[in-house]
């Protein structure tokens, strides 16, 4: 007894003693952190002024580097949130960081950008930002030779036309891609299109409150950053602007607030019932028809994305905003979902993960 008694004893003394030892060792994650060398960026302007070359010196223990813009005065202004925190993953560089690296992104619109470079090890670990650089983009003309024509007078309700072009296959070295539209009306006069894939991310609102349309962050960036990063001067003659109707939340009697004038816009609850349109009548239904896939790079700014459903192409789908209200206790704007059904509730309207299919109407005449 007094024998197992004293190798208890030792063995608790010996295990105090690992512990006391763990612990005036230093660990090894941060050992790694700090060795890590802090990366330094160059900027250059290149294409006439409309792009950036990023080159990065070496650095040590790098096995990559994460390129992101932290500020911008331009289309681009969703990356800064309004505590002036939020940062955007714009390029990803990997295999042996510790070479001189350079990364060239083309066809920026006008205006100021900041990047800032973060450099990771083979653990993972990661730097602290090197010091920022900023550098001022130019405009891109575009040339008359390269302005498209559009005939759609053969064109027909449910047909998918191309229109405008925007980034989207999270690929910014390539230049933008054409936009999809379904046409969803038409008649002598005009045609009704939203775009076939939800072409970005953004919240509703910035700020954390109950907004109508009419107020709300997303239809000012609508209506201004998109509408003139998206649209030639030739294009932008072609979409109307049109007065829009914002109904009262059928479920809730949430406020829709006044009529607007638009030039780009959200579909309404009442829009996605509309059987003209092809959508079912019942916006809790389960309709194919509603479900929208992401683009690569409106994944890339964090759109959420749901493998239970398809849409008819075979594509995972993703929540989309509509213009009108949720849920005014929960300061909510409505969502259809990733099956296609819309309930009333919606989702906050700082969430920043839901869709944007943005609507527009193309004059014919």
């Amino acid at each position: 007894m007094k024998t197992g008694r004293k190798l208890l004893g030792l063995l608790l003394a010996a295990v105090m003693f690992v512990s006391m030892f763990a612990a005036l060792m230093p660990d090894a994650s941060v050992s790694a952190a700090e060795e890590l060398g802090t990366p330094k960026i160059k900027l250059k302007k290149i294409n006439s002024g409309t792009g950036v070359k990023i080159t990065i010196s070496k650095t040590k223990g790098a096995a990559g580097y994460f390129i992101c813009i932290t500020n911008t005065d331009n289309a681009y202004s969703k990356y800064i949130q309004s505590d002036g925190k939020y940062e955007r993953l714009v390029g990803h560089l990997e295999k042996d960081g510790t070479k001189k690296r350079t990364y060239t992104i083309k066809g920026l619109p006008k205006g100021k950008y900041t990047f800032k470079v973060m450099a990771y090890d083979s653990n993972e670990e990661y730097t602290n930002y090197s010091a920022e650089k900023t550098i001022k983009i130019k405009a891109t003309k575009a040339k008359d030779t390269k302005e498209k024509s559009y005939d759609f007078s053969k064109v027909k309700v449910g047909e998918v036309v191309e229109f405008g072009s925007y980034e989207q296959d999270a690929n910014m070295n390539n230049g933008k891609e054409a936009i999809e539209w379904i046409v969803l009306s038409k008649d002598k006069n005009q045609m009704l299109l939203i775009s076939k894939y939800a072409l970005d991310t953004l919240p509703y609102n910035k700020e954390f409150k109950g907004i109508t349309w009419e107020n709300c962050t997303l239809r000012e960036w609508l209506n201004k950053s998109f509408y003139k990063t998206a649209f030639t001067d030739k294009e932008r003659k072609m979409i109307k602007n049109t007065k829009l109707t914002n109904a009262d939340n059928t479920v809730f009697g949430t406020p829709g607030g006044n009529d607007t004038k638009d030039n780009v816009f959200l579909l309404s609850y009442d829009d996605i019932k509309n059987t003209e349109y092809g959508f079912s009548s019942e916006y809790r239904e389960n309709d194919i028809a509603r479900r929208c896939a992401p683009t690569a790079y409106a994944v890339a700014q964090g759109a959420y994305t749901d493998h239970m459903y398809m849409t008819k192409d075979g594509e995972n789908t993703c929540l989309w905003w509509l213009r009108s209200p949720g849920d005014g206790a929960f300061d909510a704007a409505a969502v259809v979902g990733y099956g296609g059904d819309a309930g009333g509730v919606g989702n906050y309207v700082i969430d920043n993960g839901s869709g944007v299919r943005p609507a527009i109407y193309v004059s014919l005449k």
